[in-house]
């Protein structure tokens, strides 16, 4: 939808700028805690996959997310990683 309304331009802007943001539907702690508990399983792997590849605890990564509770830190910052790995990608 951003791509046709205002072009290519406009809309690499846009998803370079979500390099490391959470999307906002998923900003909120109520919907990230959602999230996590819909996908336990698979959140924990990522989180070791991301330990693994950063060499940082998830503690350490999700340190400016240390006002929401455990589940919502561990839910965005997998979400905001893999999100950086597509874009990363797309570029």
């Amino acid at each position: 939808m951003i791509f046709d309304e205002y072009g290519k331009s406009v809309f690499q802007t846009w998803i370079a700028n979500l390099n490391y943001q959470v999307p906002e539907p998923f900003r909120k702690e109520e919907k990230a805690e959602q999230i996590y508990e819909s996908f336990t399983e698979w959140m924990e792997d990522e989180v070791i996959k991301l330990e693994n590849e950063t060499g940082l605890s998830w503690e350490e990564q999700a340190e400016d997310l240390a006002n929401l509770s455990i589940k919502a830190r561990k839910a965005q910052l997998v979400l905001r990683h893999r999100i950086s790995d597509i874009v990363l990608e797309l570029f």
